[in-house]
């Protein structure tokens, strides 16, 4: 038999799992889908009629979250850019990236401690730029996923020569 709070809490919850963490915003959308369901009820579709129509209509979860990010200001526009496209990326890609970012803050770092090193304001640079330089593995799941493999092939690396040492 259908029940439509667990539908509806199914539907919310792949919107979470499409990326949309924050509860307003799922809210929202739980209230516009319950609206439309209303309505669509009151014009004599059943229930799950109701439901499938009013998802239907709704969009996709993905075009939904799309919608929901194009609303969002710049860094959460930003951040979810670069998510989708550190998802997509082979692990090797994501090695390479990761590289790149890391050599271009290294390069950041040496040219603040040759400009600004010894004066009052250097301390405070290098904690800024250090906590740029590591904030990727902290925000996007693929360069989680990446540096936890990278860690784990470091362990296996040293655990072997100490092995054969």
């Amino acid at each position: 038999m259908f029940q439509l709070e667990r539908e509806i809490d199914a539907w919310c919850q792949s919107i979470y799992e499409s990326g949309c963490r924050r509860k307003a915003g799922i809210e929202e959308l739980k209230d516009h889908l319950y609206c439309e369901i209303e309505r669509l009820m009151s014009e004599g579709l059943s229930e799950k009629q109701a439901f499938v129509q009013a998802t239907e209509r709704m969009g996709r979860t993905e075009e939904l979250f799309d919608e929901y990010f194009k609303n969002r200001n710049i860094f959460s526009r930003w951040r979810y850019a670069l998510n989708k496209r550190s998802e997509a990326m082979t692990p090797k890609q994501l090695a390479i990236a990761m590289g790149v970012y890391l050599v271009f803050f290294a390069l950041i770092t040496a040219m603040t401690t040759k400009l600004w090193g010894g004066t009052e304001y250097f301390e405070e640079l290098s904690v800024l730029l250090y906590t740029a330089w590591v904030m990727p593995l902290y925000m996007f799941p693929a360069f989680q996923k990446s540096s936890k493999a990278e860690w784990a092939c470091i362990k296996r690396f040293f655990g072997s020569l100490r092995k054969s040492g």
